[in-house]
């Protein structure tokens, strides 16, 4: 679903757009990496038509659902735990 979210997005398809990612939201886990990217792409959907108030609430949707996501998902800077080395 996030793939076909981002073309639609891409191809300038808004309204699909939304409906792909309300779709996706659905069938993510909530309060899932998924959920978070999928209604983050919602949120820039509303952006592109200028819908402000859906924007602004979808935005807040979106930063609920990242704040409740683990820290390590959400690390990028090469600070996370790495795997154990299998090598001998």
């Amino acid at each position: 679903m996030e793939l076909r979210a981002w073309q639609a997005l891409f191809d300038g398809e808004y309204a699909e757009a939304v409906e792909i990612c309300q779709a996706g939201i659905g069938q993510a886990a909530p309060f899932s990496s998924a959920s978070a990217q999928l209604t983050a792409q919602k949120a820039r959907a509303w952006a592109r038509v200028r819908d402000g108030v859906e924007t602004h609430r979808t935005l807040n949707d979106a930063a609920e659902i990242v704040s409740r996501l683990p820290v390590h998902l959400l690390s990028c800077d090469g600070a996370s735990p790495r795997p154990a080395s299998t090598s001998r």
